[in-house]
């Protein structure tokens, strides 16, 4: 499970390269050009990093594009050199088309399949919709996780303990609380001290954390798609075996990702999960929500969000991660018992510098299937700030769009779009929107283009 990385190419903010993708990042509908002939073949992504200076910070580092994991600009065929996303999607990808065979989501067709005809634009739209919402999430967690075990900021509401602990379920559940259980945090911290957590992490720190002691977390718009793939369970059977220690003793896993061992390590703690849970006679109809109801979920129901059935998993191998990361620098007499000391009262926080969230990067292939995009946020950004949570501007970051720019469902534009920035008649801006190390909204002074570079003369 693995992926070829995206190419990475150094300019200056006056190169011919940064003004092309400065024209085209808010590239109105009615702008594009054709491009080369060809029919469908395997693209290449890469980034553009434009510095003022040589010595100069990289000025699109904290984008969108390098946020959500998606290219700034897509190869085209043969060595006809490069174009940025839009225009790529817009001068090619509206070109190809193909019958897709896609799960329906009627649940009372559950398992049944509708064939549609549509082109490849429309297929990248869905593809980056469901990206952005994966990646938008893995930082979420990332940053929260960070937070819990560093020097927070915590709730003055809450104090250290009680934020520590919410700010980590946040991050493994979202707001999804059983009701009947009133004491979470201690539901938790039991359940990973036990052996249905720390046998599945030991095996995983043997076999790839202590090999790769400063990782960053596994991607999950790989995982994802695999373990909720219900056409494949017997695959993920043998690959990744039932949570049985003993199943992996002869298997050889030299050749395996991080998502592999990642894979391995969240279907280990599901299965063995579910046979404690119901081995004490619990069923599903006994949760009302938490995170033992993730394991009861079937795979019809998953999201490709924060609501994933798997994402408790996920997340839960995020955080113990960091945590024996930290443990390194910081080491506590109790780690190799709790896991995580961070759930406890006499934990001590301090400065670590964790290595960057990862986010994966977007499938740019006509050969993959062409997928639909997820459903919305189950989150309510307004209950996380009145919980001291989340900042309730967060939630632009996730609905935060490529470009203002009105993109048709299949690339094909009436003559009347995109005159403006939201079809509303207002003066477009000609300013490309880039995020500082802090997250702020800054701009890149661009000068309008002229009628004939909007031509692409």
């Amino acid at each position: 499970m693995s992926t070829v990385p995206f190419e990475v190419i150094e300019v200056e903010a006056h190169s011919t390269i940064a003004r092309e993708l400065e024209k085209h990042y808010y590239n109105t509908v009615k702008d594009i050009i054709e491009g080369p002939g060809s029919g469908p073949y395997t693209p290449r992504g890469r980034y553009v990093r434009v510095r003022e200076d040589p010595d100069g910070p990289d000025i699109l580092a904290n984008d969108w594009y390098n946020r959500n994991g998606i290219p700034h600009q897509v190869s085209l065929p043969g060595q006809q050199g490069w174009w940025p996303l839009k225009l790529w999607m817009m001068g090619l990808a509206r070109g190809w088309t193909d019958w897709v065979k896609d799960k329906t989501n009627d649940r009372d067709n559950f398992g049944t399949y509708e064939l549609r005809y549509f082109n490849f634009f429309n297929a990248m739209k869905k593809r980056i919709a469901v990206q952005k919402i994966q990646a938008f999430w893995t930082r979420f967690a990332h940053k929260r996780q960070v937070n819990a075990l560093t020097r927070g900021p915590y709730s003055e509401i809450l104090g250290p303990l009680k934020s520590r602990v919410e700010l980590i379920m946040v991050t493994l559940i979202g707001l999804n609380r059983d009701p009947s259980d009133v004491d979470h945090g201690n539901t938790l911290r039991e359940f990973i001290a036990s052996l249905v957590v720390t046998e599945p992490f030991r095996e995983y720190r043997l076999s790839y954390l202590e090999q790769n002691p400063q990782t960053k977390n596994p991607c999950w718009n790989l995982i994802q798609p695999v373990l909720g793939n219900i056409d494949i369970h017997g695959s993920l059977r043998a690959t990744y075996g039932t949570g049985d220690e003993v199943e992996m003793i002869d298997v050889d896993k030299s050749s395996w990702s991080h998502e592999d061992h990642a894979c391995r390590f969240i279907r280990s703690v599901y299965q063995r999960a579910l046979i404690a849970l119901e081995s004490e006679g619990l069923q599903s109809g006994d949760f009302e929500g938490g995170f033992m109801s993730y394991f009861f979920m079937g795979d019809g129901e998953n999201t490709v969000d924060i609501g994933n059935k798997y994402w408790f998993g996920f997340s839960l191998l995020c955080l113990l991660i960091k945590s024996w990361q930290f443990n390194e620098l910081y080491p506590s007499n109790d780690f190799e018992r709790v896991l995580v000391p961070a759930l406890y009262p006499l934990y001590q926080p301090h400065r670590y510098n964790f290595p960057a969230a990862e986010v994966g990067q977007i499938d740019l292939s006509p050969e993959t299937h062409w997928v639909s995009a997820g459903k919305d946020t189950p989150i309510d950004f307004e209950d996380l700030a009145r919980l001291g949570l989340a900042d309730v501007l967060e939630e632009d970051d996730l609905d935060e769009p490529e470009s203002d720019t009105i993109l048709p469902e299949n690339g094909y534009p009436d003559s009347d779009l995109g005159e403006s920035v939201s079809g509303n008649g207002e003066q477009r801006d000609y300013r490309t929107r880039y995020r500082d190390r802090y997250g702020n909204l800054l701009y890149l002074e661009q000068v309008s283009p002229t009628p004939s570079e909007l031509e692409g003369e």
